[in-house]
């Protein structure tokens, strides 16, 4: 099977989804491929991501240190 098969083969697969599972599919595809894990995790959590693609710029990709760096600049 070449490459052009297989993003056929997967859009397909997509499109046989209902409409809110496709779209959930879509958005999880794209969010895989731009952030590392740390900053899925820490997004799905509740965290901006703007605010968690910048600590993760100063910080790298330690969960604990994004995490506490996130905590303690929050306003209350």
């Amino acid at each position: 099977m070449n490459p052009s098969s297989y993003q056929y083969a997967a859009s397909a697969a997509v499109a046989s989804l209902p409409s809110s599972a496709s779209a959930e599919a879509s958005r999880s595809t794209i969010t895989t491929d731009e952030y590392p894990a740390c900053v899925q995790e820490l997004v799905m959590n509740g965290f901006e991501l703007t605010k968690v693609v910048h600590a993760y710029e100063l910080i790298g990709d330690n969960f604990d240190d994004l995490l506490s760096f996130l905590l303690s600049s929050m306003t209350t």
